[in-house]
């Protein structure tokens, strides 16, 4: 039923089709409102056709290889083996055609309409489509995500220069790879050449890799690398991309280092090419569109959601407040909260976290506890051969879960303990009562809270 009875317009009209425009259009159609999506590229959005799933597909056969190579510490002997980079990249395509074609089905199944092409927002009711058919809706939604942020550095158009997209379809594995961003894009592509047999080296200004992890974790994760032998370069400066390389500033002294290929992965911007937010009188805040909690924008019946409103660039956030905006359209009650969202990097070893940093608790004078626990006292991990820990934050006066900080196997999995807890307002001691299936590695969340509050059965309190 459309909102009003006005049967002129839709009630909402979706511009993007990636993870939070798809999520809100279907959402929409469930609560029975009248809703378009226009996609002007990939149903699917960056997340599925150039970001998130593609960079899985790598990372597994990246992780398949590890473990052949290790087989022989597990007794296993093997003699030969043989990559095949284009059998990988035939794998990533058909697993991102299926996804889509779900996609489209799902939209399909809820009675959504579907529009391939470039939408303009004309006025706060109506959008253009590739400058000819006009819709009308009393909603907008913008979902327009996000694009590859180019730095301005002396080089970029050189030909060995790489970004994300070129990176994710390479038909070989360069013998050298430069990176520029130690952040969660540089990373995980650092473990998939590395894995691949690739010379590599990251390159990142501030003074840790995955800059908002939390700080013991992001040193980690730097010496876990540096073991498996890729360069990590901190607090340094790229000067300029060279054709065989790029030179890098650090306290003054300048180097060369020698690589194949650069890739530049210094993060997203948010897209709103397309969007004259200027002529519409859409607020922005930077780049980003500035919206209020409920994701409207300047414009009330605007609403803008993902990437494009910046913050933390993550298709699962992007999906929430999805849902979150189209519930709020049909006056629901949303529970959407920024702070539960679990970031998670893909690479080997794998980090995830959620909620604050010890950094964060410090800024803020918190006054909180750490609890640890390492893999190697976990008997699951032990007989897998993983390494890693679990950090876990607790505010010390009423044990509320503060923050919860994975480095090592299966984080990107279990991180979603340390989110149902803090979207439950659990207490530490609620974590410590519950009983964890023995043996598995998530035991390793009961041992953590327990060491928080000074009662662990199998570390040191």
């Amino acid at each position: 039923m459309s909102i009003g009875g006005d049967k002129t317009m839709k009630d909402i009209i979706v511009i993007g089709g990636g993870p939070g425009g798809y999520v809100a259009a279907i959402r929409a159609a469930q609560l029975g409102l009248d809703t378009v999506v226009v996609e002007k590229e990939h149903f699917g959005g960056v997340c599925l056709n150039k970001g998130c799933i593609p960079t899985k597909a790598l990372l597994q056969s990246a992780d398949l290889l590890e473990s052949i190579k290790s087989a022989a510490d597990f007794g296993i002997n093997v003699k030969g083996f043989d990559v095949d980079v284009n059998t990988i990249q035939t794998r990533k395509a058909g697993i991102i055609n299926r996804l889509v074609s779900g996609i489209k089905y799902l939209l399909r199944e809820n009675k959504v309409e579907t529009i391939e092409g470039e939408a303009t927002i004309i006025d706060k009711n109506t959008v253009l489509v590739d400058g000819e058919k006009t819709i009308q809706a009393k909603n907008i939604i913008i979902a327009t995500g996000s694009s590859i942020a180019k730095p301005p550095i002396d080089g970029m158009d050189n030909d060995n220069v790489i970004f994300s997209d070129e990176a994710l379809n390479l038909s070989e594995i360069p013998k050298s790879i430069a990176i520029i961003g130690g952040g969660v894009i540089g990373i995980e592509f650092a473990s998939y050449f590395n894995a691949m047999g690739a010379e590599v080296c990251v390159v990142e200004m501030l003074e840790n890799i995955i800059p908002n992890a939390d700080g013991e974790i992001s040193s980690e994760m730097a010496a876990r690398l540096r073991k498996r032998g890729i360069k990590i370069l901190t607090g340094t400066q790229v000067k300029k991309i060279l054709p065989d390389g790029i030179i890098v500033a650090k306290d003054g002294k300048e180097e060369k280092i020698n690589s194949e290929k650069v890739l530049v992965s210094v993060g997203r911007t948010p897209d709103t090419s397309g969007i004259d937010c200027e002529k519409l009188g859409i607020k922005k805040n930077g780049r980003a569109i500035a919206t209020d909690k409920n994701f409207a924008t300047s414009i009330p019946n605007i609403y803008a959601i993902g990437d494009v409103i910046g913050g933390m660039m993550l298709a699962h956030k992007a999906s929430a407040e999805g849902i979150a905006v189209v519930e709020h359209i049909a006056g629901l009650k949303h529970r959407f909260n920024a702070d539960n969202i679990p970031s998670c990097v893909y690479s080997s070893p794998e980090i995830a976290f959620v909620g604050k940093t010890e950094e964060l608790c410090k800024k803020e004078n918190i006054k909180y506890k750490v609890g640890k626990f390492f893999y190697e006292g976990n008997g699951k991990a032990l007989v897998e051969g993983q390494k890693g820990f679990i950090k876990v934050i607790v505010s010390e006066e009423y044990g509320e879960i503060l923050g919860v900080h994975i480095i090592g196997k299966y984080a990107c999995e279990m991180i979603m303990q340390g989110s149902i807890a803090r979207t439950n307002e659990l207490t530490a001691e609620e974590l410590v009562y519950t009983i964890f299936p023995h043996p598995s590695v998530s035991e390793i969340f009961n041992e953590a809270f327990s060491n928080a509050l000074g009662r662990a059965i199998h570390s040191k309190n």
